[in-house]
């Protein structure tokens, strides 16, 4: 069950608490469970006399803070999706405050003076560990609890080691300084120097080392081929915890957090042990790419911040004059009122225009409307050319219709101005921006 030991009950954070909530959920820690997989109830036992008094202790794994607080009450309002029950406990009030931060000196009691204000922990996030202490005076085992996380263990030297060297367990059982190739097996943070074949004691995940010097508080340590720890990872060291102070080092033997890329990371884009969020991936592109922003949209980002993360408009225009320093890229396009085309293998090449005027051989075969002028009301014969009484005679190139006796002009009529036409497209207007640093 999840009983660890006869008052306490290892429990998860459902949601996050915060210091101004008057209420925690929680459930049960699900490694713990009986034969038949049911969990411990604490409703049961809350209706039934058993639990009197609840305080419950909470651990912040990222802060590795520690609050005691104490419950009023619990109720059960659901599961979870393998079947634990899922509790809220109401935290205790004396008047207006609440029973939160409690000191090491917990007497059992709803004083106030047991209530330490800077112990209460701002936040704990989801899933932030704990256990519950039934009846009072339970709470200095909880604390025992967390205290026991700080382990170490002992093995046989395989070559001379010194203090606070990262060391490995070979398959041989002994351990050696860290190395990537021949001794990866990344153990912990040895204690004290020990020479070839005696026993050394090393500080095991989830410990604390002290005597170190000059870390930074907060950096991620890592473990080096040397079996030195550093704070610039490679791509032969392993993550070995983080500086709790300058001289002491929580050991995690675990994959660190993937931090965020810098601006600078983020458009080399060649650090890949650094995460891209989605604003930065944004903002990165490759040299020469080009992009179209709709940069007057509701907030979208601006010409003028895109230009500060590489960006330079396709006016024509040098980066540099667009405030873009030290650029890779030197020159842009010119692609204002332009689209692209694609091409298989060559960029830059120019086309076509907005507007064009048709030619006569554009134009398809058609007639024209004919008005010939001076001749009679009467029917006559209209030859081509002399009159030979010819029936097959074509106009002449003077124009003329010879009848015989009289001259009559043929004239076809005019229409059109040869004002060009715009062959673009219905369209919407974006910028495009070139990636140039």
């Amino acid at each position: 069950m999840a009983v660890i030991s006869p008052n306490l009950i290892s429990i998860v954070l459902v949601n996050a608490l915060n210091s101004t909530d008057a209420t925690v959920t929680f459930t049960i820690d699900k490694k713990f469970a009986d034969n038949v997989g049911a969990y411990y109830n604490l409703t049961d036992d809350i209706a039934t006399g058993i639990i009197q008094n609840i305080e419950v202790t909470l651990y912040n794994t990222s802060t590795k803070a520690v609050e005691m607080m104490r419950l009023s009450g619990i109720v059960s309002t659901t599961t979870t999706s393998d079947g634990r029950p899922v509790y809220v406990g109401t935290i205790e009030v004396n008047g207006a405050t609440k029973l939160r931060g409690l000191a090491n000196t917990y007497d059992g009691t709803t004083s106030a003076t047991n209530v330490i204000a800077n112990k209460i922990i701002t936040t704990f996030p989801k899933n932030s560990p704990g256990v519950i202490a039934v009846n009072s005076g339970q709470l200095q085992r909880a604390l025992s609890l967390f205290a026991s996380s700080s382990v170490s263990d002992t093995a046989l030297a395989g070559e001379d080691l010194v203090a606070r060297n990262s060391v490995a367990l070979h398959t041989d059982g002994k351990i050696y300084k860290y190395h990537f190739t021949n001794y990866p097996n990344l153990c912990g943070i040895l204690t004290a120097t020990t020479t070839t074949g005696n026993t050394g004691t090393y500080t095991r995940n989830g410990g604390t080392t002290s005597g170190h010097s000059s870390l930074t508080v907060g950096a991620y340590q890592f473990a080096e081929n040397t079996g030195a720890i550093t704070e610039t990872p490679s791509t032969t060291t392993k993550f070995l915890g983080q500086a709790k102070s300058a001289t002491a080092v929580f050991v995690v033997l675990a994959s660190p957090p993937t931090p965020e890329a810098t601006q600078s990371q983020a458009e080399a884009g060649t650090v890949q042990s650094v995460m891209m969020s989605p604003l930065r991936t944004s903002q990165h592109g490759l040299l020469g790419e080009v992009r179209q922003f709709a940069v007057t949209m509701t907030n979208a980002l601006s010409i003028a911040t895109l230009q500060g993360y590489g960006w330079a408009v396709c006016d024509g225009s040098t980066p540099a004059s667009q405030g873009i320093s030290s650029p890779t890229i030197t020159t842009t396009p010119n692609l204002v009122a332009s689209f692209l085309k694609g091409h298989a293998t060559v960029s830059g090449t120019t086309a076509g225009s907005n507007t064009t005027t048709i030619a006569t051989v554009n134009l398809p075969s058609h007639s024209h409307v004919q008005q010939i002028a001076g001749l009679g009301t009467s029917p006559e014969t209209m030859y081509y050319g002399a009159n030979t009484g010819g029936t097959s005679n074509m106009l002449s190139a003077a124009g003329q219709i010879t009848d015989g006796l009289q001259t009559t002009t043929v004239t076809t009529l005019t229409t059109g101005s040869g004002t060009a036409i715009s062959t673009e497209p219905a369209s919407y207007s974006v910028v495009f921006m070139m990636k140039v640093r």
